[in-house]
């Protein structure tokens, strides 16, 4: 369930990516006649021929530079995205409204805030399985009230590592890995760290 949990949000967080690529070519594309389509985005739009014309302008330009944008992937990414866009399709309403508030704070934040969010993810993927895992369910079986501490305790970690030198950095960090590793030694039912 968590794994299934995971891959549609890669799902949704992939197709809007697609979906953002397509709109550098904003100003690119007026809105098309279908005559003006290409071949390929007319097969690709084909079952909208005989409705194109009745299509708002602004949703034509949409769909020509999707089919476009489409048109420009390759078979596995084509493949990729079809498998995504399957994900999002089976997920609830309340999964796509969380995924779509997530994405939205993922906007609102900083350039800086992103680059760490895209590099704790990185960081989480390059775990083993096993570790992703137990930290998946440690976080999902948190409250709300522990989560928060939790990211308070993280912010404060990080703004004490910022103010040390390289060589403090480096024995805090080995501190503070060896205590969270003893404090999941300790919790029943839980798989040590592979640190």
């Amino acid at each position: 369930m968590i794994n299934r949990n995971r891959h549609r949000i890669q799902l949704v967080c992939s197709s809007v990516a697609l979906l953002l690529c397509a709109t550098i070519y904003a100003d690119e594309i007026s809105a098309q006649e279908w005559d003006e389509l290409s071949d390929e985005q007319q097969a690709l739009l084909a079952p909208l021929e005989e409705t194109w014309s009745e299509i708002p302008a602004p949703r034509r330009e949409r769909l020509a530079r999707g089919s476009q944008r489409w048109n420009s992937l390759t078979p596995e990414q084509q493949q990729a995205a079809k498998q995504r866009m399957e994900r999002w399709r089976d997920l609830s309403p309340e999964q796509r409204a969380r995924v779509q508030e997530q994405f939205r704070r993922f906007q609102s934040m900083t350039p800086e805030q992103r680059r760490r969010v895209r590099n704790a993810r990185e960081r989480f993927r390059k775990l083993p399985p096993e570790q992703r895992r137990a930290m998946r369910e440690r976080f999902e079986s948190m409250t709300p009230d522990e989560r928060a501490a939790f990211r308070a305790q993280r912010s404060e970690r990080r703004e004490k590592l910022r103010n040390m030198s390289p060589d403090e950095r480096q024995k805090a960090r080995q501190e503070w890995q060896k205590r969270r590793q003893d404090r999941l030694n300790q919790r029943p039912n839980r798989a040590p760290d592979a640190n």
